[in-house]
Parts: C-alpha cells; structure tokens; sequence
C-alpha cells in the first residue's frame, strides 16, 4: 500500500442543495465524486472535469424524465456549486477494500451532515489510483459492480442501478437478442439508462403530454406506438397500460423502442427494434418484468384479461398493432373456465390454451382437430378429463404451437394418438410416465404420425416400459419431418418386443435433424429384444443429420436372443446418416452387432436387394463390444478435437466444438457456461442483484 495513501486519507466531494441546514432534507438523486489521492485535497484538480461532467449529466436526466428529475447539482447563495471535503482517517487500502471506504464515506457524511437524508447514492472514484485501465470508476452504494471505464456513461449506469435496474447485457435464450437489448432495462455494461414503460408510468414522467399515455379497456384498431423516447410536441401515443384483471394494482404495459436519430435512445443496438415491448409490474415499479416482445404477424393473448394483441409491422417510427376483445385467458387456479379460449382457431387468430381443462376440450372434441392452437401459459393435464388428441378415424391434422411452454402429460397417456399433416411444435414435456396397454404403436408425443412436421419439442425425466413400436416422439411414422427433438429418460424391457426407438419406434420417409436422445435401455427379464436403437428402432428409406445419442444400453436376455441392436438405429434398409455420433456403454449380449451405428443393414421390404446405408462422419465412441458394420470408430479424445470434426464435415454453424468435450448442437448451448466478464471491464464487489426478469 501506498504510505501517503495512510497519510492523507480520502477525500470526498459533495454537491448539495442551498437547503443544508435546514429543516431535514431527502435529496434522492446525489452524486458523491471520490478521489484516491496521494497527498490531500487533488480533488481541485480534476473539479473542472467533473463539474462539466455533472452539467451534461443533469441535462442528461432532464431530457430522459421529460423534466421529472433536475439532477441534484445545486448552486449556493452565490451561484458556486458548494464543496464538502471528508477525510477519512482510517488506514485502509482504497484500491483492495473500496466497499468499506464507501460505507465509511457515507457513514460520516450523515454525521456530518444531520440535515441530510441520502438516498440513491452514487460515488464516483479517480480509478487510476487502484492502477485500473479508464481514468473515472464508479459504484452504486447497494448494487453490484465498480464500472472502470471512462464515460459520462458511467454516472447514469450506477444510477440505474440504485433505481432498481439490472445489466440486460446477458442472452440467457441464446437467441441473440439478449435479455431484451433495451427492452427492459437497457443496462448494457457501462452504456447508458433508458427508463422503461412502468419506470416512466409509474414517476409521472407524463411531460406535457398526458394523453400520450392511455389506458386500454376497449379494442383498438391499427394504433401506432411510437418510441419512447419520441418528443411529444405531436402528441403520440408512447405507452398504453392494461389492467390485469385477477391482480388489482398489477398492469401490462405496452411500449416500443428504437434506436431514433435525435433522441435520448438514438445509440440504442440495432436488435432492440423487434417489436412491441409488453411489462408485467406494479407498486413503485422498482421491480419489473418484460414477459413478451412481439414479432411481425405475431398473436399474443395477455394473461388475465379478455384483450389479444395482434403485431402488423414495425419500424423506425413505431409499431402498428391491434387489440381485439375475447375470452379471458385466465390462469389462475380457482379458475374453470369451459370451452376453448379465445380465438378463431386460425393461424392468424389461433385458439388460445391457458389452463388443463382448455385442452381436455380440445382432446374431447374432433371437430376441433383441424385447427390451430396456441398455449398461453403452462398446462397440467393430470387431474382433467384428457383424452388423446387424434385418432386413425379422425386424425389431428391442425397446428399445435406450443409457445415453448410446459405440458404435464397424465400418466399412461399420450398427447396425441394420430395426427396427419399436422405441425406439432415448440413445447417441452417432463417427467412423462408410460407403461402402454393393447395393440398399435404407442408413444409420449403422439401415437401413429403421417406426413407431419415436429419442431422444438424436449421430453426430459420420462420412464417407459417398452411394448412393440414405441418411441419417445411416436411410435410410428412415415413421410414425416422431426427437427431439433431432445430426449432424456429410462426404457425398459420386460417382455419380447421389437421396433425400439428414443425418437421413433418404427419410422419410414423420416428427415430427423439436429436432435439427440440421452437414454438408458435396461432389460433385466428374459425377453427377446428385436430392433432397437437409441435414436430409431426400424427405420427404412430415410435420412438422420446432424444427431447424436449418449446412452448406455444394459440388456441381459438371459436364454433368449437381441437381434439388431444398435446404437443409433436397431435395423436400417436405404438409410443415410450424416454427421451424427454415438457414445456410451454397449452391453447386450448376445447380440449380433450392437456397438454399431445401426445394428443390422436389411433390405426393405419390396425394395431391390442394393441396399444402401450411407455414413458420412458417422463416429462411434463406446465401450463393450467394438465391432462395427458402420461408422467411423475413435477415441473420445479424438472426438473432443475441433480439427478432426471439421475434418469430417460437422458445420460449426450447427455444432459447437468444446476443448474437453463431445459436439453439441449450437442451440441447445447453455449461455451459463459462457466466461465471466473481463475484470478489467467490471469487478464484483458485492452479490448480484436478484434477476429481474422471469
């Protein structure tokens, strides 16, 4: 440590209002500059720096509050900003204990001060003294990082923070727009505050222009919200509130962004124009939640009340949308409604699913079955009437879009028994149980599929006992597409079956792209286990890519026999398979071949005795039995090699590559994983504020 440092303390500059000694006085919005210095008082060296700074800032906050807040940079009696020097004594090492000097700092600033009360307090510290890169650093007294950088940015970054903002830098859905890059709380790191709509609604940051804030009750027709930041000399309409019916004192605020030349958000990133922002938050608004940006021809039913909002188009100017009417889509539990929800059961206008009892509707009625759905909010089938949706007499050919939500699937049931040019996608299932009776293929998702399209859809932590035709995704399917399925869980085998698959049991004119199966396979009994594999069972005339499975297989058939066995498909005829992997632990025996990609090559079925099974980078890494029809066998730490995977035609706009690990697809990359910020752009000094947004 520096031993002038210890000799001169710390100096402390405060800009307070002419009010000082007076009676008790809230100054909410003050700014203490800090200097680190090593001989006394340097702080007058760098007062003409600050002050300009504190002049921009407080036209800065004018502007952005539409004259709300005048940033507390008072002048005394005679037009000077007035200057408090504190010194703390204290031996303390500014640069490894810099929380305690500020809480020192503060401490004896209301000591010295008992006319005061501060609150929203932000200090700013000559960085250079702790040798940091940027000249100026700053942290909010309660919140979460010291910012080193050199920026009038800065000074409303660390107010935000005591404001109640969070970073927004992060992109937890890897979906390249961040946590909402503006839309929330545009608190990139070191870049500037941009108030949200409940922030604005909630101070009364109306300007001269109250009408410029609507509250919505009716439908609304072609209504243009222009940017926030949008001066309202032309009276636009900026933000529109909604009440939520089921939670007095809670509203939905609607709002858009956009990077306008001119304005206070014109630095905005270019991703922050998506669409129409909409908040759940109440209260003082300290505490906000972005639930949803909308996209172009996009339909969004707001939960808790009867309005719909339907995205026309977007553009620097605005937004244009509409509201219309309908049933509420009400999600909490005392509530029952019967019927479908709202909607016209297009795909503009999809019947909108909020609750168990909705969709028990939708299985209990076939001439529903050619519609378009949407769920709304999560859905829990295990204590309502459910019945499987689809049948071989009436099959579900309409459009299930599951909003990337969650359905709780009753035990022992499907979600779908027969669908038929249908798109199914976008949902996850977890914690399925499956333990099938009767005949005909069975299976989680759906029971027997023809000529439709999976999307988007996970199955985690299901149990299934095996019967014949049975997958995770359907038991049967042909001339069918399945993109980005994942499966994670346990298949059984108790008794002989055949056709095995985690994605399909018995597939035929199948594209399976970008998806994987995480399975054990275990079969204790005696039984006779006949085409089994990790992604498909039977699979004829049909192309798997870019896949992979990492399962462990564990059949012991006593006295009886396994034939084809494999680790990605049990019995392949015409089949090609491309950039796909299999690891894990092979034990079946006896078996003919079950540690290769697929367990048996056949001739289909009235097709001519050529049969074809193309492997292009199709790699094994097992243990067990080792030998293989086809594929390329390696070692894992060949695997984990980005050059030999490149090598072998796996696209890295598709796969990511780690350096001590197997390929996985690109999007199911968990953003946790990603490094930590540089610490010489930010240091944490403190826990973490709790994450605003759900």
């Amino acid at each position: 440590m520096n031993p002038k440092l210890w000799l001169c303390g710390i100096c402390i500059a405060f800009f307070l209002s002419n009010k000082l000694f007076a009676e008790t006085q809230v100054i909410n919005d003050l700014v203490m500059a800090v200097s680190m210095p090593s001989y006394p008082y340097p702080f007058k060296r760098e007062e003409a720096e600050i002050r300009a700074k504190m002049a921009n800032m407080k036209n800065y906050f004018n502007q952005v509050t539409r004259g709300a807040i005048t940033f507390n940079f008072d002048l005394d009696h005679d037009g000077q900003d007035e200057l408090f020097h504190i010194v703390l004594p204290k031996d303390i090492d500014p640069c490894a204990r810099r929380n305690e000097i500020f809480a020192e700092a503060v401490k004896l600033a209301k000591l010295q001060n008992p006319g005061i009360e501060f609150n929203h307090k932000t200090l700013l510290i000559l960085a250079k003294s702790c040798a940091k890169p940027g000249k100026w650093g700053a942290m909010a007294i309660g919140a979460d990082r010291i910012m080193s950088k050199s920026s009038l940015g800065v000074y409303p970054h660390e107010y935000g923070h005591n404001m109640g903002f969070p970073h927004t830098k992060r992109d937890t859905n890897n979906d390249g727009k961040g946590e909402g890059y503006g839309q929330q709380d545009p608190m990139e790191a070191g870049g500037t505050v941009f108030y949200n709509a409940p922030h604005i609604w909630g101070k009364k940051w109306f300007g001269q222009c109250p009408e410029c804030f609507q509250d919505w009750e009716v439908k609304q027709k072609n209504v243009t919200i222009q940017p926030l930041a949008t001066s309202e000399e032309t009276h636009p309409l900026l933000i529109a509130r909604i009440a939520d019916d089921d939670e007095p004192g809670k509203y939905y605020f609607l709002s858009y962004r956009a990077p306008v030349p001119g304005t206070y958000e014109e630095n905005l990133r270019p991703q922050a124009q998506t669409g129409l922002s909409i908040h759940h938050a109440s209260g003082k608004f300290l505490m906000t939640s972005l639930i949803h940006v909308m996209e172009d021809n996009e339909t969004y039913t707001i939960p808790n009340t009867k309005i719909t909002i339907t995205q026309h188009s977007h553009d620097i100017s605005g937004v244009n949308i509409s509201a219309t009417l309908g049933y509420k889509c009400a999600l909490k539990r005392h509530r029952k409604p019967s019927g479908m929800a709202w909607g016209k059961g297009s795909l503009k206008y999809p019947y909108a699913i909020c609750t168990g009892e909705q969709l028990a509707y939708l299985s209990q009625h076939p001439n529903l079955w050619s519609k378009v759905f949407k769920l709304a909010a999560d859905v829990n089938l295990a204590s309502v009437p459910f019945t499987t949706i689809g049948n071989e007499d009436t099959p579900f050919t309409g459009t299930f879009l599951g909003n990337f939500k969650t359905v709780t699937v009753p035990p022992q049931q499907p979600l779908f028994g027969t669908v038929a040019g249908a798109t199914i996608r976008d949902f996850n299932i977890n914690g399925a149980i499956l333990e099938p009776n009767g005949e005909g293929p069975s299976g989680i998702v759906a029971q027997v599929a023809r000529d439709s399209a999976f999307t988007n859809i996970t199955v985690n932590d299901f149990s299934m006992t095996a019967k014949n035709n049975q997958g995770i995704i359907a038991g049967f399917a042909e001339r069918s597409t399945m993109h980005r399925m994942s499966v994670n869980g346990i298949i059984k085998y108790e008794n002989d079956i055949e056709n095995i698959g985690g994605l399909v049991g018995h597939g035929s004119e199948l594209i399976i792209e970008q998806s994987k199966a995480q399975l054990i396979l275990r079969a204790l009994t005696p039984s006779k286990i006949t085409n089994v594999g990790s992604l498909v069972g039977q699979l004829n005339k049909s192309s798997i890519l870019n896949s992979y499975a990492l399962s462990d297989y564990y059949l012991w058939p006593s006295h009886k026999s396994l034939e084809a066995v494999g680790s990605l498909i049990g019995r392949a005829a015409n089949v090609e398979l491309k950039q796909v992997y299999f690891s894990g632990d092979v034990n079946a025996h006896p078996s003919q071949n079950p540690a290769s990609l697929a367990g048996e090559i056949a001739d289909a079925p009235n097709e001519s005795p050529d049969t074809i099974l193309t492997a292009q980078g199709a790699l094994l890494a097992i243990r067990g039995n080792r030998e293989t029809l086809v594929g390329e066998k390696v070692t894992l730490e060949t695997m984990y090699s980005a050059d030999f995977l490149l090598a072998k035609g796996f696209n890295p706009d598709l796969w990511l590559f780690g350096s001590n690990s197997l390929p996985k697809l690109e999007y199911e990359y968990d953003p946790d994983e990603a490094p930590d910020i540089n610490e010489d752009e930010e240091i944490e000094i403190s826990e973490q504020l709790s994450n605003l947004i759900d």
